[in-house]
Order: structure tokens, then sequence, then C-alpha cells
């Protein structure tokens, strides 16, 4: 049962890579201006990603369950409540699916013995999940202080920033691209543009380490293996 239950599991990265990437190529239409001429896509849209998290990172029905449990009052949110509080809850119950999926896609690739596709799928998304894990946050700043980024009035009119300014600064910052056309402005709130920009500087050469040494590893098994038979 076990055995079956984690083939299942490892079978799955390939949706969640894809609806994580949907997310970022519609994030632009996500935004309060499209909202009201399509509020069924938008909700759409969140509702499955995070059906598809919780579905790929839970490796029986128990880590299921705990994940209804996170993921479920963001999909209520959006789709029966419309008031300041959803808010919170959405923000709050996000947060902590993406923080839950890093650990459970961590622990899938540390427990991996090879490399194939569905690594390469749970590491990418491991990526992304961590700009959308450092987007909440961000919010969540600039929520509990107003006023914690900073954007031009050519760009901004009401210097107001919406999900989308969040999730577009913090995967520019992921990257380190840092194109400056949002810019933190208080302590807190550049402080943890430090650690995402540290965390994304190292987590690529530390995964890519870690699948060199699985590769290396695997191949050296090969080699003793065949010298084993030809002896």
């Amino acid at each position: 049962m076990v055995d079956h239950d984690q083939k299942i599991w490892h079978s799955h990265w390939f949706y969640l890579f894809h609806s994580l990437l949907l997310l970022l190529i519609l994030f632009p239409y996500l935004d309060p201006e499209y909202s009201t001429k399509y509020p069924w896509a938008i909700l759409m849209v969140n509702s499955v990603v995070i059906l598809t998290i919780i579905y790929t990172v839970s490796p029986n029905i128990r880590g299921f369950l705990f994940g209804m449990m996170v993921g479920s009052p963001a999909i209520i949110s959006f789709w029966f409540l419309d008031s300041y509080y959803a808010y919170h809850t959405v923000l709050f119950s996000t947060g902590l699916l993406y923080i839950y999926a890093i650990c459970m896609t961590i622990k899938f690739l540390i427990r991996s013995n090879e490399f194939n596709l569905n690594q390469l799928f749970a590491a990418t998304s491991t990526y992304i999940l961590m700009g959308l894990t450092w987007t909440v946050m961000f919010q969540v700043i600039e929520l509990v202080n107003p006023g914690s980024f900073y954007t031009s009035d050519e760009q901004n009119i009401n210097n107001i920033l919406s999900w989308s300014d969040f999730i577009y600064y913090s995967f520019t910052t992921l990257t380190t691209l840092g194109y400056g056309d949002i810019t933190p402005v208080n302590s807190v709130a550049r402080s943890l543009s430090i650690l995402e920009a540290i965390t994304g500087v190292i987590f690529i050469p530390v995964i890519i380490s870690g699948i060199v040494s699985i590769l290396i590893t695997k191949t050296l098994n090969k080699r003793i293996q065949q010298a084993k038979r030809s002896n």
C-alpha cells in the first residue's frame, strides 16, 4: 500500500508545475481591473491551483486531509465571501499552503534516488512556490503597514499595489533582476526583500548540485553492478 501511494505521489508533479505556470501566465488578468469583468475565470484559476497543490504534495490520505484543512478556507473565501476579512483569510490560508507544499516537495526531492522529469517538475515547482510564498509575505507587510512599498506615480497613480504587483516584485527579487520600479521603503520590507534575494541565489546552486550528486551516485552504482556481474 505504501509503495502504491508513493508511485501515485511521484506521478503528479507534472500537473503542479503546469498549474503554477498557468498562474504566472495569467497573473496580469487576475488584477482587480479584470476581476469585475471575468470573476468566474479568476475564481476557477485560483481554485484549480490550490486543489492541484493539495492533490500533488499529499502522499497519503492524512496529508490530503491536512492540505484540504489548510487550503479550503481560501477556496471558500474566493467563492462565497466578499468582505475585508476574506482577504485576510486568503492570505493566511494560501501562505500556509505554499509553505506546506514547499516542505513536502523538498521532502520528495531528498528521498529521490534518481533524477527524471518528476524531480525536474518538483524542483521547478518549489522555486515557483517560493516566489508565491514571498508574494504573500509582502502583501501582509503592506496590509499591516501601508506604504511599505513605493512605485512611481507614472506607473501607479494611487500608489496602491495589487496582487499582480506583488507577484511581479517577488519574482524579480527572487531572480535578482530588480528592475527598481517597485521599491521597499521600510526596514521590514527591505529585510524580507534581501532574504528572498539570498534564497533565490542559493536555491538554484543547491538543487543543481543535488541533482548532479544523484546522477553521479546512480552512475557509479550502475558501474559497480556491471563490474560485479562481469566478475
